[in-house]
């Protein structure tokens, strides 16, 4: 029986997936993503990088660090990246339950009315954990939720590394690549990494 009800539970884990999980897009170009900000001073970096070469990227921000930086917030949106939720304080899927996944989603809505910007229901959860709880409360609100196809591993890796990582020919259209801007290496890293796009004509694109 037991292998009977695995049998019946992966496909539907997998349909689910396929359903509310973006990991990778349709879009012909690339999504560089960025975790955990917006940053007091990368964020800035970051976005005179990408200015300068008009290109776009996605940013999943932190309701708290929203609050202490919403003119950076706000510089987001209006130079035509997109927004994403990226919860209130940052805690694992573990540490809360479906109730508190709820109520964050509210603070969500509350921020955007506040700070006057539009996550259009992206989510995506700290360490991109999930627990059957938080997931459904993520969907009973309506929000979609974004993981990424390609860790550039930034957290546990130098620049070198991170180039490495995310080199040309293992890169292919729709991937999603999950960075971070609160690293001390941030801009650079993304710097020498625009260098190597432009080069070979890997065209970066926002979430829709």
């Amino acid at each position: 029986m037991e292998k009977d009800e695995n049998f019946m539970i992966k496909p539907l884990l997998k349909f689910i997936s396929r359903l509310f999980i973006v990991r990778k897009t349709a879009s012909s170009g690339v999504h560089l993503t960025y975790d955990d900000g917006p940053h007091k001073t990368n964020t800035d970096l970051i976005l005179d990088l990408l200015s300068a070469g008009e290109h776009k990227a996605s940013f999943f921000l932190v309701g708290q660090e929203i609050e202490k930086f919403p003119d950076v917030a706000q510089r987001i949106q209006r130079e035509g990246h997109s927004l994403g939720y990226h919860s209130y304080s940052h805690q694992h899927a573990k540490d809360v339950g479906f109730f508190a996944t709820w109520n964050d989603l509210n603070k969500a809505n509350e921020i955007e009315q506040k700070y006057q910007l539009d996550f259009s229901k992206r989510y995506r959860p700290p360490f991109g954990a999930l627990t059957i709880p938080t997931l459904l409360a993520i969907l009973l609100k309506g929000w979609k939720i974004h993981l990424w196809s390609i860790d550039s591993l930034d957290s546990y890796v130098d620049t070198q590394g991170v180039l490495k990582q995310l080199s040309p020919e293992k890169i292919s259209a729709g991937e999603v690549i999950l960075l971070h801007d609160d690293g001390s290496a941030s801009p650079d890293t993304l710097r020498k990494l625009l260098s190597l796009y432009i080069s070979t004509k890997i065209s970066l694109q926002a979430l829709n």
